[in-house]
């Protein structure tokens, strides 16, 4: 049950709730939708009060209808002083934009829109090629050209793409590109982005270019921002203001207007920023509002930018986390920056160091390891993830910078995966270790098929932690011995005693024994050692027999086939024992 009170002289109503015993400024259909319908036919009036209602609020319509118009326009007239209040202020802080600069146009056509540049030609003969240039708007004569390939204006020379008249009937560039701006009367600032845009159709003698404003972000003293775009992006309503308030940053880099920047951030907390120098250094091309950002969050991005660290601060913009590789952006001197001696430092500033190479080298600095400039060079080329610096400290610890950088060349070519790699080759020298492979053969560190072995490894790793399996190749070893074992001159013949000595023998013959252990508990193929008599302990050759007591296989070292000697005692043992398990069977 509620109560409706209605004022039209103060545009008021009030709802008083029964049930919750309070007050409310809502329309009644909230409450009465809030139950699933709204029908003035569930609503008790009397019939004096449905005339009173129609004269009141006044037209034909039932009471509860008018009641619900009336309520309903108090509300929206609210919902419109507060937009007209929100507006009022978006629209004063708008005032405060300055105008464009006077070459704004020239400067699109001259740097943002540089690569828009073509010339249309027509062969008329074989060595005649009539031309025109979209830039200077001359017609020249070729005498070569080549849909496609880049190429200069024999009357401008402003360097241009070719275009075919019959091939390139449609062209359409877009960029970016961005102004800092300084407010009128104020040390706040505002970086305009837009989109500049460029299409050639069957007029590209008369290309139309158009550009419109896309984002407004105001960096204000109190180290606080704010994000504004046109409201026609996002809605289609009407409102007094055509800008609205926006959440999200830019995910693309805009070409940076850098006439009169300096003056512009003088004086305000930007003005040690050193912008203007790193959009010279990357062609102008930079992604604004995160250097701006990034700078007043870590101000130590002035020393990296004075001291020639581009790469660095190029990753630093694009989001890289510098504390989780050792870089300290909050300190308050380059010396403290890096956690390195100043030596070091020079040595950096002459690679133009990124996250990655700046990592390897401190690592290899920490450990006592040798490192190049040319090694430094190619680390920076390597695409690694995050954390995978811990990974190459461990494989540092094994062998050199250079050979594992040659290592990734050889593995991964293109360059492609190479974080990936890192990881798994650290697995398998980690799965080396433990079964015992001597780490200090290049064949065993750096295998020809990582993958490969790097899968062996760990077959073999998930056998031996089986105790179950070792328990029963333990158990089966004099039952093997008893029927298999057999000695000539030279050579003999025997099971092995335990899995470790299975996974030795692979081991040392470098093939894939060691991942037979599972098979061999379960009795589905029998392996034997042949050794020589005079070293018993070191691996020979390893033969396997399957569940009908025949040789299947018989292996030396990498796999070589048995020798002339081998082969002749194999067939000896085969006589007097083999043949005798098989009749047995």
């Amino acid at each position: 049950m509620l109560r409706v009170f209605a004022s039209k002289t103060e545009k008021k109503t009030l709802t008083y709730l029964y049930s919750k015993e309070t007050w409310s400024s809502g329309c009644i259909t909230h409450f009465l939708w809030n139950r699933g319908y709204f029908n003035s036919s569930y609503v008790y009036r009397a019939e004096a009060d449905r005339f009173c209602g129609r004269e009141y609020f006044g037209g034909a319509k039932a009471s509860m209808e008018s009641l619900k118009n009336f309520q309903e326009g108090i509300l929206e007239t609210a919902l419109h002083q507060r937009h007209t209040k929100k507006d009022a202020k978006i629209n004063e802080l708008m005032a405060c934009v300055p105008k464009l600069p006077a070459d704004w146009d020239k400067w699109i056509d001259g740097s943002v829109l540089k690569e828009s540049r073509y010339i249309y030609y027509r062969r008329i003969k074989k060595k005649h090629i009539n031309g025109f240039c979209t830039h200077c708007r001359s017609d020249v004569q070729l005498g070569y050209a080549k849909h496609g390939q880049k190429g200069k204006c024999p009357h401008c020379k402003s360097h241009i793409t070719f275009k075919a008249e019959g091939r390139a009937t449609k062209i359409y560039d877009c960029q970016y590109a961005a102004v800092v701006q300084r407010l009128h009367g104020s040390t706040d600032l505002v970086v305009r982005v837009f989109r500049i845009e460029r299409e050639f159709l069957d007029h590209y003698r008369n290309p139309e270019t158009r550009w419109f404003e896309q984002r407004r972000r105001f960096l204000f003293n109190d180290r606080s921002s704010a994000t504004y775009v046109p409201r026609w992006q996002y809605e289609y309503k009407i409102r007094a203001s055509e800008w609205r308030l926006f959440n999200q940053n830019q995910l693309y880099k805009q070409h940076l207007y850098v006439k009169g920047l300096e003056a512009t951030i003088r004086n305000t907390s930007f003005e040690f920023s050193c912008i203007k120098q790193f959009a010279q250094k990357n062609q102008k091309y930079i992604g604004v509002f995160s250097y701006l950002l990034k700078y007043q969050r870590y101000p130590s991005i002035e020393y990296l930018q004075k001291m020639g660290f581009n790469t660095l601060v190029n990753e630093i913009v694009a989001g890289f986390d510098s504390e989780s590789f050792g870089i300290s952006l909050s300190a308050s001197s380059p010396d403290r920056l890096f956690g390195v001696p100043n030596q070091l430092v020079s040595f950096f500033r002459k690679v133009d160091i990124s996250h990655w190479s700046y990592a390897v080298a401190k690592l290899c600095y920490e450990k006592g390891k040798h490192f190049s400039k040319e090694d430094i060079a190619k680390a920076s080329d390597v695409p690694l993830g995050y954390n995978s610096w811990k990974a190459m400290g461990k494989l540092l610890e094994i062998t050199s910078l250079s050979r594992i950088l040659n290592y990734f060349t050889y593995m991964d070519p293109d360059q492609y995966y190479a974080g990936g790699y890192l990881h798994t080759w650290l697995d398998y020298i980690l799965e080396a270790d433990e079964l015992g492979y001597d780490l200090t053969k290049k064949s065993v560190l750096m295998p020809k098929d990582l993958l490969k072995a790097h899968d062996a490894t760990s077959v073999i790793i998930k056998e031996k932690r089986n105790r179950e399996n070792e328990e029963k190749i333990k158990n089966m070893s004099e039952e093997i011995n008893q029927a298999y074992a057999y000695t000539s001159e030279e050579l003999f013949i025997r099971g092995p005693m335990d899995a470790d000595e299975l996974i030795k023998e692979g081991a040392a013959l470098q093939h894939c024994v060691g991942g037979y252990i599972r098979r061999i508990a379960k009795g589905e193929t029998t392996v034997l050692f042949i050794r020589l008599k005079s070293r018993p302990d070191e691996p020979f050759y390893t033969v396997s027999i399957n569940d009908n007591a025949k040789v299947s296989q018989v292996e030396g070292f990498a796999r070589s086939r048995p020798t002339k000697e081998v082969r002749l005692f194999i067939e000896e043992w085969q006589t007097h024992i083999l043949k005798k398990q098989t009749r047995a069977a």
